[in-house]
């Protein structure tokens, strides 16, 4: 079960391996607001130390949807418009459309948390 491989991998302290598939599956659940989906599995995968830089691009990706896309109230992570981008990210994820390297420009605005233009236009 997902939830039991991601919980596995979260209580462990060396940096986590996510599938990609898997990362996809979290968002939608998370999305959709899904009850098998655990409280505490959106925060954690934030969090994660993640390998792979793929991933990692897909975790940077999500933690800047929350700043530039803020809740309406403090009971959300974020707006509309941020929900349908972490959809457009799965979606990208399962059809392996992300843009991915980053250039070092690209680096550079995540560094400084901003969303890369090329970024910005594929959420959006």
């Amino acid at each position: 079960m997902l939830l039991n491989k991601f919980y596995d991998r979260l209580t462990k302290s060396d940096p986590i391996v996510f599938g990609r598939r898997e990362i996809a599956e979290l968002i939608e659940k998370s999305v959709y607001g899904d009850p098998s989906l655990a409280d505490f599995a959106w925060d954690d995968f934030m969090n994660a130390k993640l390998v792979d830089p793929y991933e990692r691009l897909i975790q940077r990706l999500a933690y800047l949807i929350e700043d530039h896309f803020p809740g309406d109230n403090k009971n959300q992570w974020c707006n509309e418009k941020g929900l349908k981008a972490l959809l457009r990210i799965a979606e990208a994820i399962r059809s392996n459309s992300l843009p991915f390297p980053p250039t070092e420009k690209e680096i550079i605005e995540f560094d400084k948390d901003q969303i890369p233009t090329r970024y910005r236009n594929f959420l959006l």
